[in-house]
């Protein structure tokens, strides 16, 4: 039976580099997956069956948020903080037993921009059907209208990466990651900021829950995943000239 010390080192290094940017990701969820990855292949889960799971917990926690009710909305954003330390555990498992494949990939894709899209969604349905005002001043349709952009804006920046990437032949880093060699630059800090500031969507999603602040949440989120579009355009469009 693989040791935990093996899951571990499994760990490769170009996909330490690539979590690294990432406080919350690399600091806290990346070192949960590591046990939780163990007591998973002590049962026998297969990292497919673990990916499956991120998913029906993942839709099961926005349908909670769709109820507008605040206990109801608190498990929605509990069961997706905890679809987003599975979704660590399934390349854990697929890299330790040497599973990996294209499928797998693919199925961990599908799910992540799922949530991309349900996410939002589900927290504008869910303050609108609360009747909660934006701002105490905005019609509650406003969080639907938010929740809507949100989830657009999110899947249309993953497709302008894999569009950029196909075209120029250039990986989906390449696209928008700063280059170490470059220093501390502008765009670096943007890059830092915003890519910390996503991984931590899902704890200040829990922590606004709890706080009765969500519709804070979702306009500074629609704002932000806004940016983060214009901003990959045009440092994509600058990466591949």
């Amino acid at each position: 039976m693989i040791s935990l010390k093996e899951i571990r080192s499994s760990y490769p290094i170009n996909k330490r580099e690539e979590d690294s940017g990432t406080w919350w990701g690399f600091r806290v969820m990346r070192p949960l997956s590591f046990p939780l990855s163990w007591v998973a292949i002590r049962f026998g889960l297969s990292a497919n069956s673990i990916s499956v799971a991120t998913i029906i917990i993942g839709l099961a926690g926005c349908a909670f948020l769709c109820v507008g009710i605040d206990w109801y909305m608190i498990i929605g954003a509990v069961l997706l903080n905890i679809r987003n330390i599975l979704d660590h555990v399934d390349g854990t498992i697929a890299r330790a037993t040497n599973t990996a494949s294209k499928f797998g990939e693919y199925l961990d894709n599908i799910c992540d921009e799922l949530m991309g899209v349900t996410t939002p969604l589900s927290i504008g349905i869910g303050l609108y059907v609360g009747g909660n005002t934006l701002l105490g001043i905005f019609h509650p349709a406003s969080y639907l209208i938010m929740g809507a952009i949100y989830g657009a804006a999110s899947i249309y920046g993953a497709y302008i990466i894999v569009l950029i990437k196909h075209i120029f032949n250039v990986s989906n880093l390449a696209v928008y990651r700063p280059k170490k060699e470059d220093g501390l630059t502008l765009w670096s800090l943007v890059y830092k900021v915003g890519v910390n500031l996503q991984s931590l969507s899902t704890p200040i999603l829990l922590l606004t829950t709890l706080t009765g602040t969500l519709g804070y949440y979702i306009l500074f989120y629609t704002l932000l995943t806004i940016c983060e579009i214009g901003a990959i355009m045009i440092k994509g469009t600058v990466s591949v000239k």
